[in-house]
């Protein structure tokens, strides 16, 4: 008898609202109230999210995994897709590797080659499925960003974000797939934030598992963006005292956000907060690779190319001394760290608004 095998490698992304259930306890779950009343009006922006994702997935279909879902649940919006069926652990295992190494793969330096050839010496399938995962994080990340404006200005506390892997079954109920049902990245991301600030997922943030930056690593461009959202903005790196003019309230600063291991299900999972302005525009990284070695490509474009084709990444030092001294221009790869792709930017704008010379 043949077992046909029906276990995909999945992804998943839970976004919540922070500190939802005191909202509705301070309410005494009276939606009636004001506090009650202040808590659907957080509610509706997680619906207004999902409404823009529809109706954008439907003009930009390209710019979306084949796989991609999303659902809300109470306070909460969830996020998932698939890896193609030949892409998956070894049996026995949930991840292609679990190894307490930091992300040295990401920054150190690279052979430079060109991109097609690079890719060419990988499973097709793969390349393809890394490309389909930034787009994944990206969105992920323009819905945080998107909920986490909205609560600011209702002066609520904004939403946490995990996204993490595992495996999980077609699951069919009543002769139609459950992508909810046996699927362990969500379970796992579901956990994860349960696990709150104790374990390491503080407040409004984005945290990122390491299977899907070892995945996305694969592809030489989008590896150099794994290399960039480890950055994180700091907010101590100078002294107020030392007197020096270049200290500016506007000036960002940036520092390596720290990996941390979680167990979850007894197993071992290594996570690390991750830039989500940065990755908001890796939704589109496919359509930079297409557009960067054209001859008329934009100053934006070029600074693109420099980053894909680099031999390594400048350094935390390097680029604070840049934003520090403000010595960066339209042909050095710093303006990237201060772009981001809107939940609310129409995609066909954003692409014009970047490929304009």
């Amino acid at each position: 008898m043949t077992i046909k095998n029906t276990t995909l490698f999945s992804f998943s992304a839970h976004i919540d609202l922070l500190g939802f259930s005191s909202h509705l306890e301070l309410a005494k779950n009276d939606l009636r109230t004001t506090i009650g009343s202040s808590a659907v009006v957080r509610l509706r922006i997680l619906s207004d999210v999902i409404q823009m994702i529809n109706s954008e997935r439907k003009l930009h279909r390209n710019e979306y995994p084949s796989s991609f879902r999303i659902m809300r649940f109470n306070d909460s919006i969830i996020f998932g897709m698939d890896l193609p069926k030949t892409v998956i652990p070894e049996v026995g295992e949930d991840a292609f590797k679990r190894r307490p190494n930091l992300f040295e793969r990401y920054i150190v330096s690279r052979t430079n080659l060109e991109l097609s050839e690079s890719n060419s010496k990988i499973d097709p399938a793969l390349v393809e499925g890394a490309k389909s995962l930034a787009e994944f994080i990206g969105i992920v990340c323009r819905a945080h960003n998107y909920i986490n404006q909205k609560e600011k200005e209702i002066h609520m506390p904004g939403c946490r974000t995990i996204i993490a892997s595992g495996l999980r079954d077609i699951f069919i109920v009543n002769k139609k797939e459950d992508p909810y049902s046996a699927n362990f990245s969500l379970a796992n991301a579901f956990k994860a934030n349960e696990l709150g600030s104790k374990s390491g997922f503080f407040g409004n943030r984005v945290y990122m598992e390491k299977n899907l930056a070892r995945i996305c690593s694969i592809d030489v461009s989008i590896c150099r963006y794994i290399g960039l959202i480890r950055l994180v903005e700091s907010k101590s790196i100078d002294d107020p005292y030392d007197g020096n003019k270049y200290i500016t309230w506007d000036t960002k600063f940036y520092e390596e956000s720290k990996e941390f291991q979680v167990e979850l299900f007894r197993n071992q999972y290594w996570f690390r907060e991750i830039n989500s302005q940065i990755g908001s525009t890796l939704q589109m990284v496919h359509k930079f690779n297409k557009a960067i070695d054209a001859d008329d490509s934009s100053d934006y474009l070029r600074i693109i190319s420099k980053i894909f084709k680099s031999e390594r990444l400048p350094t935390i030092t390097e680029i604070n001394s840049r934003m520090k001294s403000g010595i960066y221009n339209q042909t050095d790869y710093f303006p990237i760290m201060n772009q981001e792709l809107k939940l609310e930017c129409d995609l066909s704008d954003y692409w014009k608004l970047i490929t304009d010379k």
